[in-house]
C-alpha cells in the first residue's frame, strides 16, 4: 500500500527531512505500507496526477496555490482516493474536495510567542516585529501576539491606585516590513538592533537567518548582550541551522512546527482511512474523537501538531520531535 505527501519545498530541506522520516516511522508500523514524498519547485499537480494515476491508497497535499491543484485533487475524489490538507488549506468552497486539514493554529504561535516575550522580561519593554506582510499566515502570527503584548496586567492588590499596565510598547514604525532576500533582511536586522533601543526583535519568517554566515555577521557584536538576556531575538523556524544559532548566543529562542510530527500525524491517518475508515478528530469539548470517514465534516479539526520552543536550556532536544515547551 502507497501512500503519499505533496509538499512544494527544496529538495533535501530540513523540513522535507523532518516529514519524510515522519511518515516513515508511521508506516514502519504497518506491515506493506510504505510512504512517498515529493516535494521541490514548480506545480504540484503533475506529481497528485502522477499518484493519482499509480492508484495510491491515500494523498496529502500542502497547497501552495489552490486553484493549481483543484483539477488533480477532484480526480483524486472521483477515484475514491482520500485527500487530507497539511500546512494550508483549500479556499472554503472547495474544503470538500479534502477529507481533513492537519495543521496549527498559527494565532496561537503569535499568542505563544507573546506569552515568551512576557516572560523573558516581566517588567515591560520595547518590541519591533520583522514581517512579511503580504502572508496571511504570518498576518495571523502578528495578531496573536498583538493580542498578548497589549493585554493589560492585573493591577497590584498591595498597590493603592494601581490600574495595570501592559508593559511592552512596540517600537514606533513597528511592526515593520521584512526586506526580501535573505542577504537584505539579515543586514535589516542588524541595522534595526544598531538603530533602535530595543529589548526584543521577534521575527516572523526564517528569511533573515536563511544564510547562517550573513545573520552572524549581523548580530555578532549584540552577542554578549543576548547571552546575558538583556537583548531578545526571537526566530520563526527550528532547523539545525537555526536551533545552532541559540547556542551561539546568537538568537534568545526559535519558534518553528514539528515536522517529525506532521509526518507521522499524516502517514498514521492515510493508513488509518484505508484500513478503518475512519479519522481522528476534536469534539465539541476539544477532544479527540475517531469519525467515520463519511460522517466528518469540512470544519472538523483534527488534533493540533503543536510546536517546538527551543531555548538555550532545551536545545540538545530541540530535534523536530520533543520539546520541553508545547
Amino acid at each position: 500500500m502507497n501512500i503519499g505527501i505533496v509538499i512544494a519545498s527544496p529538495p533535501n530541506a530540513y523540513f522535507l527531512d523532518q516529514l519524510r522520516s515522519g511518515c516513515d516511522a508511521a508506516t514502519g508500523e504497518m506491515t506493506g505500507a510504505t510512504c512517498t514524498l515529493r516535494g521541490g519547485y514548480g506545480p504540484l499537480s503533475p506529481i497528485i496526477d502522477e499518484m493519482v494515476d499509480q492508484s495510491y491508497a491515500a494523498i496529502a497535499v500542502a497547497p501552495t496555490d489552490p486553484q493549481e491543484i483543484l483539477s488533480s485533487l477532484r480526480r483524486a475524489k472521483n477515484a475514491g482516493i482520500p485527500v487530507f490538507t497539511f500546512i494550508n488549506d483549500l479556499p472554503d468552497p472547495d474544503k470538500a474536495l479534502r477529507l481533513a486539514h492537519f495543521g496549527n493554529d498559527q494565532k496561537a504561535l503569535g499568542q505563544l510567542l507573546g506569552k515568551m516575550v512576557r516572560q523573558f522580561n516581566k517588567g515591560g519593554g520595547t518590541y519591533c516585529i520583522l514581517h512579511d506582510p503580504s502572508s496571511a499566515v504570518e498576518k495571523t502570527r502578528l495578531e496573536g501576539i498583538t493580542d498578548v503584548l497589549t493585554m493589560s496586567v492585573p493591577p497590584g492588590p498591595m498597590i493603592p491606585g494601581s490600574v495595570g499596565t501592559a508593559g511592552w510598547d512596540q517600537s514606533p514604525n513597528c511592526p515593520m516590513s521584512m526586506a526580501d532576500s535573505p542577504a537584505e533582511a539579515a543586514k535589516q536586522v542588524g541595522d534595526l538592533l544598531t538603530t533602535l533601543d530595543l529589548d526584543i526583535l521577534i521575527l516572523l519568517n526564517e528569511r533573515p537567518q536563511e544564510d547562517g554566515d550573513l545573520y552572524a555577521e549581523a548580530v555578532g557584536s549584540f552577542r554578549n548582550d543576548i547571552f546575558n538576556f538583556d537583548l531578545g531575538i526571537f526566530g520563526y523556524g527550528t532547523t539545525r541551522d537555526q536551533v545552532g544559532l541559540v547556542g551561539k548566543g546568537l538568537s534568545t529562542l526559535q519558534v518553528g512546527e514539528r515536522p517529525f510530527k506532521f509526518g507521522y500525524d499524516l502517514g498514521y491517518a492515510m493508513i488509518r482511512v484505508r484500513f478503518r475508515d475512519e479519522v481522528v478528530v476534536l469534539d465539541g469539548d476539544g477532544k479527540p474523537i475517531a469519525v467515520k470517514s463519511m460522517n466528518v465534516k469540512v470544519e472538523d479539526r483534527t488534533p493540533p501538531i503543536g510546536f517546538d520552543v527551543c531555548r538555550r536550556d532545551n536545545e540538545f532536544e530541540c530535534d523536530g520531535r520533543t520539546t520541553a515547551i508545547q
